[in-house]
């Protein structure tokens, strides 16, 4: 029995994992203390399955990704959700570019890493950041659970901002109100089946936004179109194209 304790996103979970991917992607979560833990996960008692149908014909892959919608559903109680982005840290702030699959997002996350490597930025997560409010800011944390390149690092960062991007010939920017906002992050993170936790996710989403400056952002696939990007993330005056 692999049921251990790993710190992730300022809790301790106790999971029962089996299969060599998930062990080896939570290893650098290790930690070694027996205290009670605040989230719990065990497939084998739990009911996970029966609330995600899930697709793997490879059971180390299913469960990791039912490890990971466990985790994002248990983290609804605790003022947080994981965000369907790549998550990159720069200057010790964490930036989040969100977007449907095949859009682009970690070719933009690889341009900024490039573009600011004098800032010591690094990829924090590609795939499933957590996002916590914990003593009163806003934090993006690196999870287990990193998409298919398992890039993902131990650490968090204050979260600076979160834009949500699409293929564009030209490269825009544009600040989201609440209302505007919330749908997209319900349809980029959970959406549990149970009325009482939809519910929950909802009113994290919301306060979110509330509190974060979010952008829909037009991205070609050009280097130098992450400057449009970081300006507005920081808050400068952004033209309408490069």
């Amino acid at each position: 029995m692999n049921s251990r304790n790993y710190r992730i996103a300022d809790l301790t979970l106790r999971i029962d994992f089996k299969g060599e991917l998930s062990l080896r992607q939570a290893r650098p979560y290790l930690i070694e203390d027996d205290a009670e833990p605040d989230i719990e996960i065990n497939l084998a008692r739990g009911d996970y399955q029966n609330c995600f149908k899930l697709n793997y014909d490879d059971p180390e892959e299913l469960e990791h990704a039912l490890t990971r919608f466990a985790f994002q559903r248990e983290l609804l109680k605790f003022d947080g959700l994981v965000l369907h982005a790549s998550a990159v840290v720069s200057a010790g702030q964490a930036y989040l570019f969100s977007a449907n699959s095949g859009v682009g997002k970690s070719t933009q996350t690889g341009f900024w890493l490039k573009r600011f490597a004098a800032e010591n930025a690094f990829l924090l997560n590609d795939d499933a950041p957590a996002l916590r409010k914990f003593g009163g800011s806003w934090f993006a944390y690196g999870t287990p659970w990193a998409g298919s390149t398992r890039i993902n690092v131990n650490a968090k960062a204050p979260l600076r901002a979160i834009a949500f991007i699409e293929r564009s010939e030209k490269s825009w920017s544009r600040r989201l109100s609440e209302d505007e906002a919330l749908p997209l992050f319900l349809q980029q993170s959970m959406r549990p089946p149970r009325r009482k936790e939809l519910e929950r996710a909802i009113d994290s989403c919301a306060r979110l936004v509330a509190d974060i400056p979010i952008f829909k952002m037009g991205r070609p696939l050009d280097p130098d179109s992450i400057v449009v990007a970081r300006d507005a993330m920081d808050g400068q005056p952004a033209p309408d194209s490069l």
